[in-house]
C-alpha cells in the first residue's frame, strides 16, 4: 500500500508501559486478512520496556520488519506503522485524540496495546460498514483471564462488554447508549474517523486515564448518524492487564489517575451548558447524572478498599480536589 493510497481502517494503538504485550498486540493485527489498513501507534512518554529489555519504538521496529516478510510470503501487501512519541505523557484521551488525527483511514478502531484483534476482525467490521453504511459498527468481545479473578467478576464484565443495541439513528444512539443499551468502549467498534474528529472538536485538553470512553464515545453517541451491531467476536479483551487493573495502589500518582474519571463529568457538563438548549432531555440528563455518581461511588470504594494506609489521608484529599468535599461527603459511607 503506497502512502499517497488512504487505508480504509486506521488501527489506533495508545501505549503506556504496555511494553511487554505490544509485540503480540501488532502481530494480531498484523495476521489479519484485510488488506487495505494502517496501524498507527503513540507512545504516550512510555519508558517501559518488554522482557527482553526493548523500548517501546524498538518493538514496533522489529514487527514492522516481520509483519513484511509474513505478509508477503501470503501474498498480502504489507502494513505501514505510524509511531509518534509524546515527549511528555498526556493521558489517554489526548492520547487517543493525537491517534485519530494521525489516522489517515475512512475507519478507526481503537485497540489497547494490551489486548489482541481475533483472526479477521477487520473484515467483519468493514462488512458490515460497508453494507450498512453505519458511521458506527459494534463487534463482540472474547474475555481472556491474565490474572486471578473471580468467575462471577468474569460474567458479570462479559455482560457489560457485550451489551449491543440494534440498527440505531441520530438521538436513538446517545439515547441507548445512556441507558446502558450498549456499551461504551471504544474497542471492539468501528468508527467513522469524521465521527471521530466531531466527537473531539467537544473535548478540550483533558488529563485523564480513568473513564475516558465514557467521555469519548458519549461524543460519538451525539455525533453519529448511524449504528449497527454484528454478533461476530473481534476483539481479545486481556483481563487484569495495564490501567484497568485491580492493584494495591500504593501512589498518590496512581490514585490521581483514578480520580481523574472526575474530569470526565466537569467536561460533559460544561459542554452540555453550551450546547443549544434541548439537545438533551430531562431524562437523559439524570442518566448522566448517574453516571456520574456511579464514578464518585467507585472511586470512593477504592480509597477504602484499595488504597494503602500509609496514603489514606492524602489520597482522601486529591478525592475530594478532583470531585470537591461537599460531593465526597455526600457519598462517603465512612466519613474521613
Amino acid at each position: 500500500m503506497k502512502r499517497n493510497s488512504a487505508p480504509l481502517i486506521s488501527v489506533c494503538i495508545p501505549v503506556y508501559n504496555t511494553e511487554a504485550y505490544l509485540a503480540q498486540c501488532l502481530r494480531s493485527v498484523i495476521a489479519q486478512d484485510f488488506a487495505e489498513f494502517e496501524i498507527v501507534v503513540v507512545n504516550d512518554a512510555s519508558c517501559g520496556t518488554d522482557e527482553r529489555g526493548f523500548s517501546c519504538k524498538k518493538i514496533v521496529k522489529l514487527v514492522q520488519k516481520e509483519s513484511n516478510r509474513i505478509r508477503k510470503k501470503k501474498g498480502l501487501s504489507p502494513v505501514e506503522i505510524t509511531y509518534i512519541e509524546n515527549q511528555t505523557n498526556l493521558q489517554t484521551v489526548e492520547t487517543r485524540r493525537i491517534l485519530v488525527e494521525a489516522a489517515r483511514g475512512k475507519y478507526i478502531t481503537m485497540l489497547d496495546s494490551d489486548d489482541e484483534l481475533l483472526p479477521g476482525a477487520l473484515s467483519d467490521l468493514y462488512s458490515a460498514a460497508k453494507e450498512s453504511q453505519s458511521d458506527i459498527v459494534h463487534g463482540a468481545m472474547s474475555l481472556k483471564a491474565c490474572s486471578e479473578i473471580s468467575q462471577k467478576s468474569i460474567e458479570e464484565l462479559q455482560i457489560g462488554v457485550n451489551l449491543q443495541s440494534p440498527k440505531l439513528s441520530e438521538n436513538q444512539i446517545i439515547n441507548c447508549f445512556l441507558n446502558q443499551e450498549h456499551s461504551g468502549y471504544l474497542c471492539a467498534k468501528l468508527i467513522d474517523r469524521e465521527v471521530y474528529l466531531r466527537a473531539f472538536n467537544h473535548i478540550p485538553f483533558t488529563k485523564c486515564v480513568m473513564a475516558d470512553d465514557y467521555l469519548i464515545y458519549f461524543f460519538i453517541a451525539l455525533e453519529a448518524k448511524s449504528y449497527i451491531s454484528i454478533k461476530t467476536p473481534v476483539y481479545l479483551y486481556n483481563i487484569g492487564l495495564g490501567i484497568s487493573s485491580n492493584t494495591q495502589i500504593t501512589s498518590l500518582a496512581r490514585w490521581e489517575q483514578i480520580c481523574s474519571a472526575a474530569n470526565v463529568f466537569t467536561v460533559i457538563f460544561d459542554e452540555i451548558a453550551n450546547l443549544p438548549q434541548g439537545t438533551f432531555t430531562e431524562n437523559q440528563l439524570d442518566k448522566i447524572r448517574i453516571a456520574c455518581r456511579h464514578y464518585i461511588k467507585n472511586n470512593i470504594s477504592q480509597l477504602e478498599t484499595a488504597v494503602s494506609p500509609e496514603i489514606h489521608a492524602q489520597a482522601y484529599d486529591l478525592l475530594c480536589d478532583y470531585w470537591g468535599e461537599d460531593f465526597v461527603q455526600e457519598f462517603s459511607v465512612n466519613k474521613i
